[in-house]
């Protein structure tokens, strides 16, 4: 081999090497996924977040299929300790949100937002925000409403609508490579590192107006007024909105401000009292025996109980509690014969034992429902005519349905007044069916 083709292979050598290292270090934009707030209902005071929806992992692998030499777009579905120690949740609702989270991981753009469902029109509203950490501003935003009969399909649309617009944002250069701006590199470039200007945004909005509109989805715009303004009130209110101020000072007064509203609030938790979990009540009342052939011989006098109940909690809310009540008690009535001719005394004791299922609305009203077995012990004393008094003793076993309300009396309710309706069937040879209504004082414990 001569020196010229010796010279000609080092060069070419050289370019494919020049080649391969520029491939190696050409990589697309990352473009970050949060997890979506995904909630059910018309109104908005009505809705409920969906726990553990699987439609944001859904869209990052469909938008991962769509990924380019351009735009990467990965998922982060779940936050490092120290975003979630300032987030008040695992979704980002706001700028600042989104600027603690890509402080903290380390990434530039997040893509963040809401899905609604309404479940009448099975209509998915998505409403999309771009956030841009070199920029610190929401440099766009994305919608679709669409009624869903195919819930793929809809996530194939919605990945088409990010992937057309922010392609679109790279092409007019508003996405670009950027130096990921952590507290390291602030610290280094502190004497020229500030939060954006007006001046900055200003130009931000600029280039933004150069990018052609798109039917589907909204324009490239800055935060809304209302948006801004709450940002802004929020930055102010944590001391952080002077001029000159670099990026990690702003962080660091606004994290130790939500570390303190988190101390304040577990603070007030310890304070607050332990939920009671038992309740005595004692009960008065009425009952109607249909009792077949004994009907004509019974005149219901009184009915009397005095019982026990634990309470487990499966739902404690601020509004609204649902529980779960396992009971004992001891019921007791007394009748006489209509006709006093010969008196007959009937002593009647119940051994209840019942589960109800409790609903409570505020702090002020509840119903239940329920209901379970009970053994039942008569003590019957009769007048022969004779003079003679006599005993009888019969005992059976039974069942019992109850239906009740309650009235809370104080804000801690630990007192309540309440309201029950009981159904009780004994197992005779002839089955007794009796009904009583009982007004009940209830006192937790």
């Amino acid at each position: 081999m001569g020196p010229k083709k010796l010279v000609q292979m080092k060069i070419l050598t050289l370019c494919l090497l020049l080649g391969v290292l520029t491939n190696v270090y050409s990589y697309g934009v990352d473009i970050y996924m949060a997890e979506l707030q995904v909630s059910r209902g018309v109104e908005e005071s009505s809705r409920k977040i969906i726990e553990n929806s699987s439609f944001t992992s859904l869209l990052t692998h469909e938008l991962s299929k769509v990924s380019s030499d351009k735009l990467v777009y990965k998922g982060i579905k779940k936050l490092s300790l120290p975003s979630k120690r300032v987030l008040k949740s695992d979704y980002i609702t706001s700028k600042i949100d989104a600027l603690v989270v890509c402080h903290f991981e380390k990434i530039n753009y997040i893509v963040f937002g809401t899905l609604v469902i309404d479940p009448e029109t099975n209509k998915y509203a998505t409403s999309l925000k771009l956030y841009s950490l070199e920029k610190n501003a929401i440099i766009h935003e994305m919608n679709l409403d669409k009624i869903v009969t195919n819930e793929s399909d809809y996530i194939k649309e919605l990945s088409n609508v990010i992937k057309s617009d922010l392609q679109r944002l790279a092409a007019a250069e508003v996405i670009t490579e950027a130096e990921i701006i952590t507290a390291a590199v602030i610290e280094e470039n502190k004497e020229t590192e500030t939060t954006p200007t007006e001046e900055t945004d200003k130009s931000a909005e600029t280039e933004k107006e150069d990018i052609p509109p798109d039917k589907n989805t909204a324009a490239v715009i800055s935060p809304s007024k209302e948006e801004d303004k709450a940002d802004k009130e929020e930055i102010k209110d944590s001391g952080d909105a002077e001029k000159g101020k670099p990026l990690d000072a702003v962080l660091a007064k606004f994290i130790k401000k939500k570390e303190e509203e988190k101390q304040e609030a577990a603070a007030d938790e310890e304070k607050k009292p332990a939920e009671k979990l038992f309740s005595v009540f004692t009960s008065l009342g009425y009952f109607i025996s249909f009792a077949g052939k004994w009907t004509p011989y019974l005149l219901s006098c009184v009915s009397l109980e005095q019982g026990l109940k634990y309470h487990f909690y499966l739902a404690n809310t601020e509004g609204f509690d649902f529980l779960i009540r396992p009971a004992v008690f001891i019921n007791y009535t007394f009748a006489l014969n209509p006709d006093l001719t010969f008196l007959i005394h009937y002593h009647t004791l119940k051994f209840k034992v019942t589960l109800d299922a409790y609903f409570e609305f505020g702090n002020f009203f509840a119903f239940y429902a329920g209901g379970g077995p009970f053994y039942r012990f008569d003590i019957i004393d009769f007048q022969t005519p004779s003079g003679i008094f006599r005993t009888d003793m019969p005992y059976a076993l039974g069942t019992t349905v109850i239906l009740g309300v309650e009235f809370h009396l104080n804000k801690e309710k630990t007192f309540s007044l309440g309201l029950v309706n009981a159904l009780d069937m004994t197992f005779y040879s002839e089955m007794l069916i009796e009904y009583e209504i009982l007004a009940q004082v209830i006192f937790k414990l």
